[in-house]
């Protein structure tokens, strides 16, 4: 979803789950406002184009600005280009496996299986373990998906980019990667294009955020590289790199846990994954982070470091690439954030060696450009 998918957490506490579902599973509403949203993102395979879908509702919520909101995003490398679609249906109804209502909350292990349907029919989700169908539909265009393929998971064991935070009760926003990459089929039509219709093979991100609003200030990225024997006529290959960020303030409003965090910095959230690599690096590892973040520029940089691994990801996108985007916020969707799909990252990863002792220190493990990236600037942080 449009997003900082961010979380901050000053403690640690066990964890109780009570559902036979998944994260990415609609949740049962919290104190109100509240909020939960998917967001998809497809990399075409041998094609310069990229497609995003989110669709995000309040739930039985009266607030001054919409409580539903669904959109569609056309990325194009070679145009530097990013439009965004979007919609604002009546309703958008989520229910569990067999068209069931929400009573319980999910649990990290177990396989998604639910259904998200705008009154419009703007937007229609179908996800049963891996069978994942997507129609949407804004301002003209139409964008289907649909899986034929396993999912590249953040983690083993249902990790998710939180990880042991993820459901502590005083946390007010959570991040959820269902799939890193996800082979699909698309179509996409655009009546006022030529060709009108597009189809292809292509990746997808898959995600999720649920809680009160997105923070008033925030970063968000993700990219992806296929392999160069991938092509749209090959066996599909899982991308050999992949890569999602976010960072923003802590997301929380008890006014002492307020105050407690005013002082910290900005906590971020990062995977990135190779084919020599899987690092996840979160605020208790602990890691340290270092940010430059420039919207006005298009430009961001974070370095990442716990002990023994480091990652330097620096992005950077034309300002004539971004287009707004509606985001949740404690009154509504609003359009809070500034996207591009037309970002390029450049990734350094090191490994601090500890053997020869004249050898001590970083050393270089790897380097990868990824072109077509989706870099998200939000709240306060946006030019």
């Amino acid at each position: 979803m449009c997003a900082s998918r961010v979380v901050y957490a000053l403690a640690i506490s066990g964890l109780i789950f009570v559902a036979d579902a998944s994260p990415y599973d609609p949740h049962v509403p919290g104190a109100q406002p509240w909020f939960e949203g998917w967001y998809t993102r497809v990399i075409a395979v041998d094609s310069a184009v990229s497609f995003g879908t989110v669709a995000g509702l309040f739930p039985s919520q009266a607030l001054a600005k919409p409580a539903y909101f669904a959109g569609i995003i056309v990325g194009n490398v070679t145009s530097k280009s990013t439009q965004v679609h979007q919609q604002l249906p009546s309703s958008i109804t989520a229910t569990g496996s067999g068209g069931t209502p929400v009573h319980e909350q999910p649990t990290p292990l177990a396989p998604p299986d639910f259904s998200l349907e705008a009154a419009d029919f703007s937007y229609n989700l179908t996800v049963s373990n891996n069978d994942f169908r997507l129609s949407a539909y804004a301002a003209g265009v139409t964008l289907t998906l649909v899986g034929n393929g396993p999912n590249v998971p953040w983690g083993p064991g249902g990790e998710t980019p939180e990880g042991a935070l993820a459901y502590l009760p005083f946390i007010d926003l959570h991040w959820y990667v269902y799939s890193l990459a996800t082979p699909v089929t698309w179509t996409f039509h655009n009546p006022e294009a030529s060709p009108e219709t597009l189809t292809g093979r292509g990746y997808a991100h898959m995600e999720k955020n649920w809680g009160r609003a997105f923070p008033q200030k925030w970063v968000w990225a993700q990219g992806m590289r296929m392999s160069e024997r991938c092509n749209s006529a090959s066996v599909p290959e899982d991308p050999e790199v992949m890569f999602a960020l976010a960072g923003g303030p802590a997301p929380v409003s008890s006014p002492w846990l307020v105050r407690a965090a005013s002082g910290l910095p900005m906590a971020w959230l990062v995977g990135y994954h190779s084919q020599n690599i899987k690092w996840n690096f979160r605020p208790y590892d602990p890691t340290v982070s270092k940010v430059h973040s420039d919207a006005c520029h298009g430009h961001f940089q974070l370095n990442a470091t716990r002990l023994l691994q480091s990652v330097v990801i620096t992005i950077k996108a034309d300002l004539d690439s971004f287009g707004d985007l509606a985001c949740p916020t404690s009154s509504g969707f609003s359009n809070e954030s500034m996207h591009s799909f037309a970002a390029e990252a450049h990734i350094q990863a090191y490994r601090y060696r500890l053997w020869p002792l004249r050898l001590l220190g970083w050393e270089l493990v790897e380097t990868q450009v990824i072109p077509n990236v989706a870099l998200e600037f939000g709240g306060a942080l946006r030019c």
